[in-house]
């Protein structure tokens, strides 16, 4: 991405990007003014863009879908500007809406993280957010079974969510 060119996380039921972000800003040391979007929220985000732009941070908009109108006038400021701090990028995360800003979504990079389908794909992903470091925390074998059996109930339930209430 470019400072010009903001990032649009679409998020599904069961899937967090914010955590994400704030992980890979923490990584790369980056700064992140997060500001979680909805009523009386359009002046801190705007604050929070303008800061960013002008210092280079970045700016989380999480759950933008709550807030379109301020999105459709952001589509129209971000065009107008000159100069902006090269180190400045904006991540927007959203549900999918049938209003989001054709324009926003033209000139952005879009991503999708979808919840994993199935018990053995849940399990992979589990597994592979864990590092070495708390695989081996507690020396003893009790601990990797705990951790086998809490990923598998988590993958299950996961996996019995998409039947509902029966």
């Amino acid at each position: 991405s470019t400072e010009r060119t903001p990032l649009v996380c679409i998020i599904t039921p069961g899937s967090e990007l914010a955590d994400a972000v704030l992980g890979l800003a923490k990584r790369l040391k980056k700064e992140v003014l997060s500001v979680s979007m909805g009523e009386g929220q359009n002046i801190v985000a705007r604050k929070a863009i303008d800061t960013g732009i002008s210092i280079g941070n970045w700016v989380l908009l999480q759950n933008a879908h709550m807030s379109i109108p301020f999105l459709e006038t952001l589509q129209g400021s971000m065009a107008k500007l000159e100069t902006i701090e090269p180190l400045f990028r904006l991540w927007i995360t959203s549900h999918p809406h049938d209003e989001f800003p054709l324009g926003i979504l033209q000139m952005s990079v879009r991503v999708a993280n979808e919840a994993p389908r199935g018990i053995k794909a849940s399990l992979k992903r589990t597994y592979a957010s864990l590092t070495q470091d708390v695989v081996d925390a507690v020396g003893t074998p009790e601990w990797r079974m705990l951790l086998f059996v809490t990923s598998f109930l988590h993958a299950v339930l996961q996996e019995r969510r998409s039947f509902g209430a029966i």
